[in-house]
């Protein structure tokens, strides 16, 4: 059964440097807690890493399936361990202020890899809804307002 998660913030800056950050998936780790890397394997397509756990790391690939410059961003994993899917929408609001809308949903996988997922995915809207906030901070910090 596919875990759905829907989550927003508002981050004070402007939706042309709030998309850039986030389109910088390699800068992830900075801001999201669970990710150890993410490294670009060409054009749309990203390898993901996350934080070790009983020995192991979950890894998957993903491409980038729609890009709306400064509006949207769509994903979906293409590897087998981890299915995953989502977009992040920026909504600017003011000159200053951009919403950041994050819908995304993952299967969990079977077997080991499943209940290494479990522990790391134990709270996935918490852990959705803090990354954000880091985000937001990781933002804010790094773009010049206007």
């Amino acid at each position: 059964m596919p875990e759905k998660m829907i989550k927003n913030i508002i981050v004070k800056a402007p939706a042309n440097d709030v998309f850039a950050l986030w389109k910088d998936f390699e800068q992830f780790p900075k801001f999201m807690k669970n990710i150890k890397s993410v490294r670009r394997v060409e054009g749309h397509t990203s390898h993901w890493t996350m934080r070790e756990h009983m020995g192991k790391c979950l890894e998957w690939t993903a491409k980038m399936t729609d890009v709306i410059e400064n509006k949207r961003i769509a994903w979906s994993s293409i590897s087998r361990d981890l299915k995953t899917s989502g977009q992040v929408t920026f909504n600017q609001l003011n000159d200053n202020e951009t919403d950041v809308t994050v819908h995304m949903q993952y299967v969990p996988p079977a077997g080991a890899l499943g209940k290494m997922a479990a522990h790391l995915f134990e709270n996935p809207q918490k852990d959705l809804e803090e990354d954000l906030r880091r985000f937001k901070e990781y933002a804010e910090g790094r773009v010049i307002s206007k």
